[in-house]
């Protein structure tokens, strides 16, 4: 069963790259969406575009 999943780049994490190519390698089976959020730069709109996001998903993994 194919999951939609939502990787929110935060830079939350030193590793995060791991964590990424694990993301990417899901890729053949699930579909794998990738956001950015830089919060300095974020306008509301920007941020209405990732609830939307969030909530059209099955799964949000943040990184």
């Amino acid at each position: 069963m194919s999951k939609t999943i939502l990787a929110i780049k935060a830079n939350l994490f030193p590793d995060g790259q791991t964590v990424e190519a694990a993301l990417r390698e899901m890729e053949t089976n699930h579909e794998v969406r990738f956001e950015t959020v830089i919060p300095e730069t974020m306008d509301d709109q920007a941020w209405d575009k990732i609830l939307s996001q969030i909530l059209s998903v099955d799964k949000v993994i943040t990184i």
